[in-house]
């Protein structure tokens, strides 16, 4: 089994992109770090030659349109040669523990390999210090999103499903549309992900009328897709 990591940037902080990049060295395969169109690169100068990457191969790959990080992602995963997708934000970082924890019980348990997402907690790390995806249940995808957005997935449900779709919440409409497909998830409960949760981050201005016009915008898309099928 290969794991590959995925870090879509737009005009990182250079000092959590280095972060990001340095939790991830040794716990996974490689890792695709992808400028989603930021003019400065200096953030991402020389992240391929960190020394001691213990095995992991680092990929920096600059473009310069931003299209956003559905797009961005992509790309990543297009190149990505793992068998598992492991998405990570320029701003958060793994717990190295758990992610050992969650590969040791993928790699020695065959019923839990044959799973198609792995879902886990995320620690907040700057505000709350509170545990986000206790409740995560994929029969709530039509009303919302509690599948954790970093899930781990299999490279070919992505495939499956054509990828992420430009809309405001990406993870949501994939998370729905592989539900649709019969793909099973998996909860393992420990942490895995330290996440950065600001005052500002996008979620938390996802509430009434907005909130309804991105859950409107998800399952617009997710019943396209069943109709295009």
């Amino acid at each position: 089994m290969k794991y590959s990591c995925v870090i879509a940037s737009y005009k990182p902080n250079k000092e959590w992109l280095y972060r990001a990049v340095k939790s991830a060295i040794g716990l996974f395969d490689e890792i695709i770090v992808v400028n989603d169109g930021s003019y400065d690169t200096g953030p991402f100068f020389n992240l391929d030659t960190i020394k001691d990457k213990k095995n992991t191969k680092i990929l920096v790959r600059n473009y310069f349109e931003h299209r956003g990080t559905w797009h961005a992602r992509n790309l990543a995963i297009e190149e990505a040669t793992g068998d598992i997708i492991c998405v990570l934000d320029d701003d958060d970082y793994f717990d190295a523990q758990g992610v050992l924890k969650l590969k040791d019980l993928i790699e020695s348990n065959s019923e839990i390999e044959s799973y198609d997402i792995w879902c886990f907690y995320l620690k907040e790390f700057n505000e709350s210090h509170g545990i986000y995806g206790e409740g995560a249940d994929p029969k709530t995808l039509e009303e919302f999103n509690s599948i954790p957005a970093m899930s781990w997935f299999k490279k070919t449900v992505w495939e499956d499903v054509g990828g992420y779709k430009c809309v405001t919440t990406e993870d949501w409409l994939l998370w729905l549309q592989l539900y649709k497909k019969g793909k099973r998830f998996y909860f393992f409960k420990d942490v895995v992900y330290n996440y950065n949760v600001r005052s500002n981050s996008m979620s938390r201005t996802w509430v009434g009328q907005r909130f309804e016009e991105v859950k409107k915008e998800v399952l617009e898309h997710a019943d396209n897709y069943e109709k295009d099928l």
